[in-house]
Formats: structure tokens, C-alpha cells, sequence
């Protein structure tokens, strides 16, 4: 792919090499084409187009519930480099029929946004470099709950939608900025793709009331196949999917505090979620737990659609990352 390129330069940088203050983590004594291609390889193998945009899919399969949020997640992408994942998410839901139905279908649109930084640290001191992900895009859900007892909720769903998927990168060194930009630039790096969603999801709500608090088990599984259909560059086309298993468990606690007469409520949560498939090798984890606080106000007397407003802070940790996420949670 990048031979003609690298024969071209080849020779100008064996005789300009020696003179550079360049300690090189890559041995640059192989040729530079061998250099370039294992970069190359890495990048493609584990942050290629199939695996960022199977990352957006995972993303997407965290809509189980309509909430507006944002998360950061600092990854451990080894040999000294560092990656961090930042995800935020709008969605509005509307129920049809009315409550006491045993069944209520519903639309929910979902805009998730998705930013993935990879210092991918291929030479040392003062010379690497910077990639960046970053999707955009407007998913719809139509699905309907299902209830079949006082405590049981079973919620089938379909996704379908679109999004855009860009890629930067930024070089530092006289090597890295000469010679891998215009090797990598809208191969590897620097190209934008539009691509199509179509998934299925399934979730189980369970409830129960205690004397002193009450509690709600929520989970479920989510499958989204995403394909390109367009971008800048032939050589950006890409088909993957990703399926996520997710779990919960909060309880509420009351409180005798109330604002303006809408009483407050305590949350807490535990919660742990599986990424299967090729989304966690371009996200750097495949699985991480999940611990939460949040403030609940119950507005129902105020005569709004929405009924309940919850903001709440949760602490992310797994096996290769750490991070938080804040969330304004509603109900109808």
C-alpha cells in the first residue's frame, strides 16, 4: 500500500537519520517500509475502521435507558502510552397509551457522540504521535414495554440509524512528521466515513418494596451491526458489530427532605457490563463495574410530563480503566 511512497523517501532518510536527535523506540536499522507497516498493522489490527466504528455500536448499546450523560474513561493502553475514551449521550423518549396498560410501545431518539484519543507512542522522547476518533450520530428505538406483573417489566426493542466517523492524528518529530503523515495520511489516519445501525435489544426490569427502601434490578443485552456506505478514501470501508451484556442494581432510600415540596430520595448502584466482540480491542476493556450515588425528586405533583428528575455521579473500574460518568436521569 505504501511502497512506492517509502522507495521514493528511502534514501534521503538513510543519509539524514544519523544527523536527527531521534532515539527510536521502533529499530529503524529495518527499513523504514517495515517500520511503517508495523505501525500500520498494529493501528489497523486494533483501531482500525471495523474496530472504532464496533466501538460507536457498544456505545449505542448503552441506550437501555433514556437519560442525558457523559462519561470519561482513562485506559491503560500499555508499553507507556495512554488512551481515553469520552462518551455523552441525549435521548427522549415517548410512551403511547397510558399507565395501568399492559403494554406501552414507544420511540426514543438517541443522539451519542464518541471521542477515542490514542497516544500510540511509537518512537520515544521526541518523537510520537496522536490519534483521535471521534463519531457522531442519530439513532431511533422503537420498542414496547411489557408489563407483566406489578414487578416485572420485559422491554424489547429495534435500532436503526446513522453516524459519522472521523479520524485525526497529529505528529511530533522531524521522522513522524516527514515521513509517517504522508504514509499514513487517508490510509491509516485522516478520513472521515457515514455509516448505517441496525440492532435489537432486550431488557428486564425487576422491582421490589422493602419496609425502608425500595430496590430495582435492571438488565439486559444489546446487538448492533454497523456498515459503512460511504467516506473520503476507497480504502476506509469496514462491516463489524457489537454485542453488550449489561446489569444493575439500585436501591432508593427516602428522606424526610423535600424542595418545595417535591420529596428527595436517596439512589445507590452497582452495576457491571461485558463488551463482546471487536469494540473492546479498539476501546482497550471489554468489561468494567460501575458504582453510583445520585439525588432523586419525585415532580409528579407539579403536573409535568415528567414525573421524576434524578442527577447522580457514578465511579468507573475494570480490568485496564478507570473513569466517571454524570447523569440526569427522568422518568414519565
Amino acid at each position: 500500500m505504501y511502497r512506492r511512497q517509502l522507495q521514493a523517501i528511502q534514501l534521503v532518510l538513510w543519509v539524514l537519520l544519523p544527523a536527527l536527535p531521534v532515539r527510536a523506540a521502533i529499530d529503524f536499522s529495518n527499513p523504514l517500509e517495515i517500520i511503517v507497516e508495523e505501525v500500520s498493522d498494529f493501528v489497523n489490527s486494533q483501531l482500525g475502521p471495523s474496530e472504532v466504528g464496533a466501538s460507536y455500536a457498544a456505545l449505542i448499546n448503552f441506550a437501555g435507558n433514556p437519560d442525558i450523560s457523559t462519561a470519561t474513561y482513562n485506559i491503560d493502553a500499555g508499553k507507556g502510552s495512554t488512551a481515553e475514551l469520552n462518551v455523552g449521550r441525549f435521548s427522549y423518549r415517548h410512551r403511547f397509551g397510558k399507565k395501568g396498560d399492559s403494554w406501552r410501545p414507544y420511540l426514543q431518539g438517541f443522539i451519542p457522540y464518541e471521542s477515542l484519543q490514542y497516544d500510540l507512542n511509537f518512537t520515544a522522547d521526541s518523537e510520537d504521535a496522536d490519534a483521535r476518533w471521534e463519531a457522531v450520530g442519530l439513532i431511533l428505538t422503537g420498542g414496547s414495554q411489557f408489563f407483566l406483573s406489578e414487578r416485572l417489566t420485559l422491554t424489547p426493542a429495534i435500532n436503526v440509524g446513522a453516524f459519522q466517523l472521523e479520524s485525526n492524528a497529529g505528529y511530533r518529530g522531524a521522522v513522524s512528521e516527514s515521513i509517517l503523515d504522508p504514509a499514513f495520511q487517508g490510509q491509516v489516519f485522516d478520513w472521515t466515513a457515514y455509516a448505517w445501525v441496525l440492532g435489537a435489544s432486550f431488557w428486564m426490569d425487576y422491582s421490589w418494596e422493602f419496609r425502608t427502601f425500595d430496590a430495582a434490578l435492571h438488565t439486559g443485552a444489546t446487538y448492533n451491526h454497523v456498515e459503512s456506505f460511504s467516506s473520503t478514501s476507497d480504502e476506509i470501508a469496514f462491516s463489524s458489530e457489537a454485542l453488550t451484556v449489561s446489569g444493575s442494581f439500585e436501591t432508593i432510600h427516602s428522606t424526610p427532605i423535600s424542595l418545595n415540596g417535591n420529596p428527595i430520595s436517596l439512589v445507590f448502584s452497582v452495576g457491571a457490563t461485558a463488551i463482546l466482540g471487536p469494540a473492546g480491542r479498539a476501546l482497550g476493556f471489554s468489561s468494567f463495574t460501575d458504582y453510583g450515588a445520585a439525588v432523586q425528586m419525585d415532580v409528579s405533583r407539579m403536573g409535568w410530563p415528567v414525573t421524576m428528575l434524578e442527577l447522580g455521579v457514578k465511579v468507573i473500574y475494570g480490568p485496564g480503566v478507570t473513569g466517571w460518568s454524570l447523569i440526569l436521569n427522568y422518568d414519565f
